[in-house]
């Protein structure tokens, strides 16, 4: 069993491999632990900021998509990042949402909504 020791600066734990005392994890630390792992579960969808896809108006859908995401509640769940680019030029603007790999292809600003609320739906 590994137990965790105090020690200086940012790290306040180290594991001492070589005790087999099992110490409780303190509470900050699992709060951590958890803050951590749901940011591990949290889905993220990447906004293309290819020079095709800027010009395409990628600028604005991100900001249709994050007011979205906001107005839906769904901030703990669904975080919105400027890629660069996707290569797919030729139908862009375009979206990747990972987990899961799926694409959205020739976004508009009208798209938005529809794409949020589908997301929120299937529990995203």
């Amino acid at each position: 069993m590994h137990t965790l020791l105090p020690m200086a600066g940012e790290c306040k734990y180290r594991v001492n491999r070589y005790n087999d005392d099992a110490t409780p994890l303190p509470a900050t630390l699992i709060s951590r632990l958890q803050l951590s792992f749901t940011e591990q579960l949290m889905s993220r969808l990447y906004i293309c900021t290819g020079p095709h896809c800027r010009l395409r108006g990628a600028d604005t859908i991100r900001r249709a998509l994050e007011q979205a995401i906001w107005q839906a509640g769904l901030l703990s769940r669904i975080e919105c990042i400027a890629s660069g680019c996707q290569d797919h030029c030729a139908v862009g603007p375009n979206l990747l949402l990972q987990p899961g790999g799926q694409r959205f292809h020739g976004v508009t600003p009208a798209d938005v909504t529809r794409i949020v609320e589908m997301l929120n739906e299937s529990g995203v």
